[in-house]
This record gives structure tokens, C-alpha cells and sequence, in this order.
């Protein structure tokens, strides 16, 4: 493998997941990154596997013709530059993982602060019926407590009427609220 055809791979690879990757929700996407930078970290450890056995090879092995030579080194140029693809390509993962997190916590945060804001808002609200609730309350124990005052005054003020005035006069003014003037 040529390094264009593994550039080429790498290109269609990253296209094809990104409008997969788009369509995900975020702990999908989480894991999803995760899974590609376990594999990129494997395929990394082979191919430095395969780099020190070219290596090696092209070291010790005195018998390889020229041409040989010429394809190992061919290839160790392609394994060195599909490794350094793949740290590229890990270090971009991680890059997106982080702005993931990022986003996430940025949400958690935001949900957290709405959160606050209802529970706050409700707290107020809650606080603010009772205290109105309260206040009802003592007006109408208010009112009650004066009408039931009015009321005795009124009996008092009755009582007195009547040991003032006959009760045939008393009962005529409360009526009427005036009398008439009659001769006795």
C-alpha cells in the first residue's frame, strides 16, 4: 500500500463517519470517538512493530538486492507516514472528545442553571401565596373580630334604648329611624 492509497482510505474514512457521527447523541458520539481511538492506538502499535521489523530487516540483511532495498525502504516510508496519519488522526479524536465534554458539561451546566432558576422561582412563588394566604387570613379574622365588636355595640346600644325609651318608641326608631312625637 502506497502512501496515497492510505491517505485516500483515511480521507473516506473520516468523510464517512462524520455524517454518521453528525446523526449520533452525544454519549453515542462519546463512545463512538472512544472505539476509534482505541483502534487508531492499536493500529499505531502495529505499525511501529512493522516499522522496527523493516527496520531490522534492512539492517541486517545483507543480501537484499538493491531493488529490494529500494521497496523496504518504499514501505517504511509508507508505514512511517500511516503511523503519523494516525497520531494525527488520534490527536484530532481527542481534540473532538474534549470539545464533546465540553459541550456536554456545558449543557449539564446550563440544565443546572434552569433547574435552579424553577426551583428558586418556585421557592419565591410558594413563599409569596403563603404570606398573601396569611394576610387574607388575619383581614378576615380582622373583619370578624370588628363586626362581632359592631355587633355588641349595637346590642348594647339597644339595651340602652330600651331603658331609656318605652319599647313601642325604641322599636319604631330602630325601624324607621326616626319617631314621631306623641303625647303621653
Amino acid at each position: 500500500m502506497n502512501v496515497k492509497e492510505i491517505e485516500n482510505e483515511l480521507a473516506i474514512l473520516v468523510e464517512n463517519q462524520g455524517q454518521k457521527f453528525k446523526e449520533m447523541k452525544i454519549d453515542d458520539q462519546e463512545a463512538f470517538i472512544i472505539l476509534h481511538i482505541k483502534r487508531l492506538k492499536a493500529q499505531n502499535i502495529e505499525l511501529e512493530e512493522q516499522i522496527k521489523r523493516v527496520q531490522m530487516i534492512l539492517k541486517t540483511d545483507n543480501t537484499l538486492s538493491n531493488e529490494e532495498k529500494l521497496d523496504l525502504t518504499n514501505q517504511l516510508q509508507a508505514l512511517k507516514h500511516k503511523l503519523h496519519l494516525n497520531k494525527l488522526a488520534t490527536f484530532e479524536l481527542n481534540d473532538r472528545l474534549s470539545d464533546l465534554n465540553k459541550s456536554f458539561l456545558q449543557r449539564y451546566q446550563n440544565t443546572l442553571i434552569i433547574f435552579l432558576i424553577i426551583i428558586t422561582a418556585l421557592g419565591i412563588i410558594s413563599y409569596l401565596s403563603a404570606t398573601l394566604a396569611k394576610k387574607r387570613r388575619q383581614q378576615r379574622d380582622e373583619i370578624a373580630q370588628k363586626n362581632q365588636e359592631i355587633e355588641k355595640q349595637r346590642k348594647e346600644s339597644e339595651t340602652l334604648l330600651l331603658n331609656i325609651l318605652p319599647n313601642q318608641i325604641a322599636q319604631e326608631l330602630k325601624q324607621k329611624g326616626q319617631v314621631i312625637p306623641q303625647l303621653y
